[in-house]
């Protein structure tokens, strides 16, 4: 059987959805509050409902980003964690 990897929000973070496809993540340990919207907010969306977010990668590139490094920065950042199903 072949393990693939899921992304999976930071349970310690809450998130609130706003309008205009705009999430605020609280986190309350650190005081700290992050804005993401566009892709952003529908990519984190897609992680909390357990979508892979990886079928936001083509939008991503058109737009010169790159899905996996903001995968990446998120993982690093402590905003979500990967595991394996």
């Amino acid at each position: 059987m072949i393990s693939q990897i899921k992304y999976q929000i930071n349970p310690d973070i809450i998130w609130v959805n706003e309008s205009k496809g705009r999430i605020v993540l609280i986190m309350p340990d650190k005081r700290e509050c992050i804005c993401l919207n566009g892709f952003d907010a529908a990519m984190w969306r897609s992680i909390w409902q357990g979508i892979s977010p990886l079928m936001w990668k083509h939008p991503f590139e058109e737009q010169a980003n790159n899905a996996m490094d903001t995968i990446k920065e998120w993982i690093k950042a402590g905003l979500i964690k990967v595991v394996h199903s």
